[in-house]
C-alpha cells in the first residue's frame, strides 16, 4: 500500500513539529523509494515557493535499497538523501563502513 503525497507531506511536518530542528526527514514509514511518485510530489511541495517553501538542504530523504529509484530521485531532486546501509553481520557491516 502506498501512501499519499499528502499524507507524506503531513508525516514530514509531524517530524519537523517534534524534533524542531529545522530539518525534516522522511523515514520510517516503509521504503520511501517503493512509493517514488508521491515521495517527489511531496518533496516538490515542500521546497517550491507556493509550497511550504523550505530549503532543499533541510529536506531528507532516507532509503537503503532500489537503485533505479535512488538514480531517479537524485536526478529529480534538489533534496538531499541518506542512504542506510546495513548487514546481517558485523563483519559484512565493517567491510561496508570501511
Amino acid at each position: 500500500m502506498y501512501i499519499s503525497f499528502v499524507s507524506v507531506i503531513c508525516i514530514f511536518i509531524a517530524r519537523w513539529m517534534y524534533f524542531s530542528d529545522g530539518h525534516f526527514s522522511l523515514q520510517g514509514m516503509g521504503e520511501p523509494m517503493q512509493n517514488i511518485e508521491n515521495v517527489l510530489r511531496a518533496t516538490e511541495i515542500m521546497i517550491d515557493l507556493h509550497g511550504l517553501h523550505f530549503s532543499p538542504r533541510k529536506v531528507t530523504v532516507s532509503t537503503s535499497g532500489l537503485v533505479p529509484q535512488i538514480q531517479r530521485f537524485c536526478r529529480e531532486s534538489p533534496c538531499a538523501l541518506a542512504v542506510s546501509l546495513n548487514a546481517t553481520t558485523d563483519e559484512v557491516n565493517i567491510g561496508i563502513i570501511f
